[in-house]
């Protein structure tokens, strides 16, 4: 990771164009305000100290003037949300994921089901109840399928952790493990959100991969 930050991005509405077409130019800024614009063709851009360096041609254009850009928030990862699951006292979850990018700074939250929050924390899983978390030992493997199965009943937990092989020479991997915590599920009705957790109804802690075969 490096500490390059953007701080514009935009697009256009069309990939390719034609003589005559109209093209739309969509624009974020963290410094809002007026700005100047310019159309230029892009010849390099490897700007590492054994490339050519950055170099652009400028092209005529009607694209002067100051538009005035604003602020668009980008929200990260696609998640899902279930509205209204009745959940009871003892039960199930179960799901496949396969992460593509393990981030030491910020939580990936898998499912988050009411009280119940199942998460990757730099590289390992973190089972959260309420006020209660518990780490698991085995580290989570970089693009690798893993399958979660989290069976609750009352106060007590069971979890298991299972790592595909990657080859016929490997073994799945397999973490069985057991813990209590100080208060359990409850039956009520709750929300279920894939792939991260909301806050206000804005997406956050997304997960960088892929999720399938949710049952619950």
């Amino acid at each position: 990771m490096t500490d390059f930050h953007k701080e514009i991005v935009g697009y256009t509405n069309r990939i390719s164009v034609v003589a005559g077409d109209a093209q739309d130019f969509m624009v974020s800024s963290t410094a809002t305000g007026k700005c100047t614009t310019q159309l230029v063709k892009l010849i390099c851009g490897d700007i590492r100290s054994r490339g050519a360096g950055f170099q652009e041609e400028l092209i005529e254009s009607d694209l002067g003037g100051e538009p005035v850009v604003q602020h668009q928030p980008l929200n990260n990862g696609s998640y899902g949300v279930v509205d209204n699951i009745p959940l009871a006292s003892k039960g199930n979850i179960s799901f496949h994921f396969f992460p593509t990018l393990l981030d030491k700074d910020n939580d990936q939250v898998l499912v988050s089901l009411g009280p119940l929050k199942l998460l990757i924390r730099g590289s390992r899983l973190v089972v959260s109840v309420g006020d209660d978390e518990h780490q698991l030992d085995e580290p989570i493997r970089l693009q690798r399928w893993h399958r979660l199965s989290v069976t609750f009943s009352a106060n007590t937990f069971e979890v298991v952790l299972a790592i595909t092989p990657l080859g016929v020479s490997e073994n799945e991997v397999a973490l069985n493990t057991h813990f209590d915590v100080k208060e359990g599920l409850s039956s009520e009705v709750v929300q279920l959100v894939l792939a991260a957790e909301l806050d206000n109804g804005t997406q956050v802690n997304c997960f960088n991969g892929k999720l399938e075969d949710v049952l619950l």
